[in-house]
């Protein structure tokens, strides 16, 4: 079993790189709540859950922003772009 995993990746590694919300409130965030339901300081599980959210928000953003400027530039053949704000044509 060792020997199968040890190229593998965990669950939240693989949920990043395919651009999918990962577990972390099933995981950690289910031990905050028990921290909070019970009167117990989960710091540590508070700070990777919030490291998480922003992580994913920020891969948000970033899509946001380049789906914005893929529509905003048309790259055609022969190295020119469409310039969609400017309507100008440029070799590069």
């Amino acid at each position: 079993l060792c020997e199968d995993a040890k190229n593998g990746f965990a669950s939240m590694v693989q949920d990043r790189r395919a651009g999918r919300k990962t577990e972390i409130d099933f995981i950690n965030g289910a031990v905050v709540k028990g921290g909070q339901k019970y009167g117990i300081p989960t710091p540590v599980n508070e700070t990777v859950v919030e490291f998480v959210h922003a992580f994913e928000e920020s891969d948000r953003v970033r899509d946001k922003l380049f789906e914005e400027e893929k529509h905003r530039r048309c790259i055609c053949p022969g190295g020119v772009f469409l310039d969609g704000a400017a309507g100008l044509g440029k070799s590069f």
